[in-house]
């Protein structure tokens, strides 16, 4: 997951690359907290 908002690239399908926007702190917390999330049921706003 961390890979995929780095590059910007999940199975062959681009979406905006966020290397130059987020710290890799920052994306390691976002993928935690969608982890998280994930885990409980909850749903997971954009």
């Amino acid at each position: 997951m961390a890979k995929t908002i780095r590059k910007g690239l999940l199975f062959g399908i681009r979406m905006p690359s966020f290397k130059d926007r987020l710290t890799e702190d920052d994306i390691q917390l976002l993928v935690k907290e969608v982890l998280r999330k994930a885990e409980k049921g909850k749903v997971v706003a954009p």
